[in-house]
């Protein structure tokens, strides 16, 4: 598999767009009383009006005997999201929703980078058929492809931390899957890689960097300084266009104040929308498809 993107980055990736709780879960299987980790994601669907959960199991040979545990116990997902009180916004009204208002769907998607067998497949769907659960499996086979995704990266997502949750994890993954492979520490910094080390590789590996301009990149005098140092100091050694600006939530003024020849650039706008924000840089990122 890709060392790209890790195999939980692409279960988180999977659900981009959608409003998702997620939980930790630590599953025990009786047999040698192995720990095995896992998330557990439930999505809500206020349109469909529903919520239905998702659960990610790490590599295991216990893989299929935790979704069978899964498909028979169904209370573990009500029990994540009881309780949860969730800000979001639909037109021009902002509120916040009660999940447990949301009937859970008669759904389950498990993912795993195990490889299911189709026997065990076959006997895991009869489970959920007989209890009037549509169950659906990604295993490696799933994790495979989306890593083929995810091969050399043309753009690096340069952005505030603060930003990732409101913005622009929603953004990178949503690049991933239309097939503009980024570096974004989520997906491309593994446990012990050199912070500093991974962050100049990627700089210098890139065609491009996507800028997230926001009140709180500006006012980063962290790494988002660093990084965006970095940058100008190549496009001025290699004199071409490197950075691909994205404004969020800030003005010209502010951007000018910040750095007067960055807003000098033309930079695409957050309130656009997230799907055109990614059509446009794809179209830049990869013209030809």
């Amino acid at each position: 598999m890709s060392e790209s993107i890790e195999p939980l980055a692409i279960f988180h990736a999977d659900a981009a767009g959608t409003v998702n709780l997620h939980r930790d879960w630590v599953l025990t299987e009786r047999d040698g009383g192995e720990r095995i980790n896992t998330v557990i994601r439930i999505t809500f669907d206020w349109k469909a009006g529903v919520k239905y959960p998702s659960i990610y199991i790490e590599e295991s040979r216990h893989a299929a005997n935790l979704i069978l545990k899964a498909i028979k116990e169904p209370e573990i997902f009500v029990e994540a999201a009881d309780g949860v009180s969730i800000a979001y916004q639909t037109g021009p009204q902002t509120g916040p929703r009660e999940p447990r208002k949301l009937p859970m769907a008669n759904r389950l998607i498990a993912y795993t980078p195990t490889s299911i067998s189709p026997p065990d497949q076959a006997h895991l769907e009869r489970e959920a058929h007989e209890r009037g659960t549509l169950l659906t499996i990604h295993d490696k086979g799933f994790f495979e492809h989306r890593a083929a995704l995810c091969d050399k990266p043309i753009a690096f997502i340069s952005h505030d931390s603060r930003d990732k949750g409101e913005f622009v994890r929603d953004l990178a993954a949503r690049l991933v899957l239309s097939g503009c492979p980024v570096w974004y520490d989520e997906f491309s910094l593994n446990p012990g890689d050199s912070l500093r080390e991974s962050i100049e590789n990627g700089l210098k590996q890139c065609e491009r960097c996507i800028l997230v301009i926001s009140p709180n990149f500006i006012t980063n005098e962290g790494w988002g300084k660093v990084e965006f140092n970095s940058v100008f100091t190549r496009e001025i050694v290699e004199k071409m266009n490197v950075v691909i600006p994205i404004w969020h939530g800030v003005s010209r003024d502010q951007v000018y104040e910040y750095c007067p020849s960055l807003a000098n650039k033309v930079a695409l706008n957050s309130n656009s929308g997230i799907e055109a924000v990614v059509r446009k840089l794809k179209a830049v990122l990869r013209p030809a498809s």
